[in-house]
């Protein structure tokens, strides 16, 4: 039964503003009459984007997916075949050429797509109903969400997905309203807010966030439990749960916001990474390490990012110059400085790679690099490195994946 929430009364806390042209000479002689410039006649015709090229990648615990123009998607490691077993996949599959995505997003186990027709496709582990597909199980292909929805945009948490569609905000999994300490299972879309305006939403393993975008006024609103301040809000006002989204503190010039396990970071549009959540890793890359804080920490070293990550105990993204940075957690190597040593702070990912998208996992890390490959470093148990091979080495400098281009 669907449990209609009211959207939100936003609380809105004190924040500091986080403030071809083509030209050629007509020839001419002293002799020949005067003449006017010819009128130009160019027209700018548009390159159709390479449909081989990646755009999109996306990390699961233990797996990894990645999207090019063309729609297809391919992934490699261990996804959840229904709950029960990993299945390694040693090499990337291309297998997914149908789906035609338009955007991916990585649940723990399960993976999640909307196609060319707004559809919400599913697949993984779906025992806590987090495929949205009323079956209670995953399958190992896309199935749709059930509802008929239209979405924008579907994020994958821990063992709960939320879309965004034109009728409103949707979660659907492990008790996906949290708003009781219970572990009820919903597999099908409960309506969070009937509220349409937003076009993302990232999931973490009780929280959610997406962004209200109005012009210049960007900020980032989250629902969920806020026990560890995951929300960017004082747990004084929500001691239990937010039952409808509250405004996050991170301002109004926010350009991305990313949610993983009680972590949630925001990318302000000067490049400045803020995060609030859980801490115990130096996953909010402040210098410190520590139990947890409500109040955004901005990422050490003064870099210019984009496309932050966020892993459950470390976080990645990319500087002006298309180099990748990664801090926390580095016990497999997830850091990619050929070290195993962590770090509370920002260190660069070795090889002098150049990146267009990053994405961490649980214990590695994938990016696409400029020259269109792909590139993963950390754990390998599963076949996450995407090396062809499945061993408990930890690789601490990317590796190129084999593609099956």
């Amino acid at each position: 039964m669907s449990r209609k929430i009211p959207r939100s009364i936003a609380v809105v806390l004190p924040v500091v503003a986080i403030s071809l042209v083509v030209g050629c000479a007509d020839r001419a002689t002293l002799t020949d009459p005067a003449i006017a410039p010819p009128v130009s006649r160019v027209i700018g015709i548009p390159l159709k984007p390479n449909p081989s090229a990646y755009v999109e990648i996306t990390a699961g615990s233990e797996f990894t997916c990645a999207r090019r123009n063309s729609g297809t998607v391919i992934c490699w490691g261990a996804i959840i075949d229904a709950g029960e077993f990993p299945t390694a996949v040693r090499m990337p599959t291309a297998t997914l050429d149908t789906l035609r995505a338009t955007s991916i997003s990585a649940g723990d186990a399960h993976m999640c797509a909307v196609n060319t027709a707004s559809d919400g496709v599913c697949w993984g582990d779906g025992n806590q109903g987090q495929l949205g597909n009323n079956l209670g199980y995953g399958p190992m292909q896309p199935e749709l969400v059930a509802g008929g929805h239209k979405f924008f945009a579907i994020g994958g948490g821990s063992m709960v997905s939320c879309g965004v569609a034109s009728d409103g905000v949707f979660c659907w999994g492990r008790h996906p309203d949290w708003t009781v300490p219970t572990s009820d299972d919903i597999g099908s879309p409960v309506l969070i807010s009937t509220f349409n305006g937003s076009r993302t939403v990232t999931v973490g393993a009780q929280h959610a966030c997406t962004m209200e975008t109005f012009g210049t006024y960007r900020a980032a609103d989250c629902w969920g439990i806020d026990s560890v301040g995951q929300l960017a809000i004082d747990p004084a006002f929500f001691p239990n749960f937010a039952p409808f989204d509250v405004r996050a503190q991170f301002g109004t010039s926010v350009r991305r916001v990313v949610a993983h396990d009680s972590v949630t970071c925001a990318e302000q549009t000067s490049g400045a990474v803020q995060c609030a959540g859980l801490n115990r890793d130096g996953q909010l890359g402040n210098g410190t390490s520590g139990p947890w804080t409500f109040v955004p920490q901005t990422v050490a070293g003064g870099h210019n990012f984009h496309g932050v990550t966020m892993g459950p105990k470390h976080g990645c993204a990319i500087d002006e110059q298309n180099h990748a940075f990664c801090w926390g957690n580095n016990d497999m190597g997830q850091l990619g400085d050929g070290t195993l040593n962590p770090s509370t702070v920002p260190v660069a990912v070795s090889g002098g790679l150049t990146f267009t998208a990053i994405a961490a996992g649980y214990q590695h890390t994938c990016a696409i690099g400029t020259d269109n490959g792909l590139y993963c470093w950390g754990a390998n148990y599963y076949g996450q490195a995407g090396q062809g091979t499945r061993n408990n080495i930890a690789w601490v400098n990317p590796g190129r994946v084999h593609d099956p281009r």
